[in-house]
């Protein structure tokens, strides 16, 4: 196996959520019956965009894995989310070929989505984005 450089490189998801049919936007899901449990947002925030930077570093801050991979926020706002995935050896799934592991691009997929639908809804809501199954 050859020595490869990959530093810098860095996978990255975009995630913009589209608007419920027949809304002006997407709006609290509760009413669409999209989500379950309620998350209440601090009240000393005073825009959106910082609003939803605060939530995404806190939702990305509690869940370990995310810690573990080194995934970090790019971007954050009621718009949708993008998050970035360091290329590493500890990522690596095949030694021989340096192919990423798919656990990790799932949970980048997973986290993504899950980061983007709440900062769209109106008041923040923690909600099931991906359906995820082996048979």
């Amino acid at each position: 196996m050859s020595e490869k450089s990959h530093s810098g490189l860095a996978i990255s998801v975009i995630c913009r959520p589209s608007p419920v049919p027949g809304t002006h936007g997407i709006s609290n899901s509760k009413q669409q019956g999209y989500c379950g449990a309620e998350v209440s947002s601090p009240q000393d925030l005073n825009s959106s965009m910082h609003r939803s930077e605060q939530y995404a570093k806190q939702f990305l801050s509690t869940i370990r894995h995310c810690s573990v991979l080194g995934l970090s926020l790019v971007e954050a706002s009621p718009g949708g989310a993008t998050l970035e995935l360091p290329y590493s050896k500890s990522i690596i799934g095949n030694p021989e070929t340096e192919v990423i592991h798919s656990g990790a691009l799932t949970i980048l997929m997973d986290t993504v989505p899950g980061l983007a639908v709440p900062l769209a809804l109106e008041q923040l809501e923690l909600c099931p984005t991906l359906d995820l199954r082996i048979d």
